[in-house]
């Protein structure tokens, strides 16, 4: 869905919509999010104050994600709200480099006055993410040797206990002893 910024004279627009399970880009090939398993819910209010845009927005729905410990897709519920300042890149500073401010870093800037809100949706949904995407807490993730997935069943590895970077010091002879 494009929003073309010409159309947002003054005042504020809003737009409601879902995306469904199906929506989810194929080309993706992140193995963090797996796609959507509930729709997403997304509302977006566009307001023009001079020459830039303010565009505030919510999104509730669910995904598919890969456990970083087991690997295991799971269920995560997603909220998210959001706020974005966008400013039309004028066609002389696409053709050469220009220097940011520190105040420039919260702005995003657009091209032809206009975007494409699926873009701005899966950005906000990969920023929404967690740091370390688990199961659950009690995850207890792959076996270092074998690779089982310890939630499923125990393995029959050696169990060397410590880091492995340490296991060698174990093999040392203290002095005098």
């Amino acid at each position: 869905m494009f929003i073309d910024f010409n159309d947002i004279t003054r005042g504020t627009r809003t737009y409601d919509f879902r995306k469904e399970k199906d929506w989810w880009p194929t080309e993706d090939l992140n193995l963090q999010v797996l796609g959507l398993d509930a729709p997403l819910k997304v509302r977006i209010e566009v307001t023009r104050t001079g020459d830039k845009y303010i565009l505030k927005g919510s999104m509730s729905g669910g995904i598919s994600a890969r456990c970083d410990k087991c690997l295991e897709p799971y269920h995560l519920d997603l909220k998210s709200e959001f706020q974005l300042l966008m400013v039309s890149s004028s066609s002389d500073s696409q053709d050469h480099e220009i220097e940011l401010l520190d105040e420039d870093m919260n702005i995003s800037f657009i091209k032809d006055n206009a975007i494409n809100l699926d873009d701005v949706i899966l950005e906000q949904i990969y920023l929404s993410l967690p740091i370390q995407s688990c199961c659950s807490e009690s995850c207890k993730g792959l076996c270092p040797v074998c690779g089982t997935n310890l939630n499923r069943r125990d393995c029959e590895c050696e169990s060397s206990h410590g880091h492995p970077a340490f296991l060698k010091l174990k093999n040392l002879k203290k002095e005098g002893v």
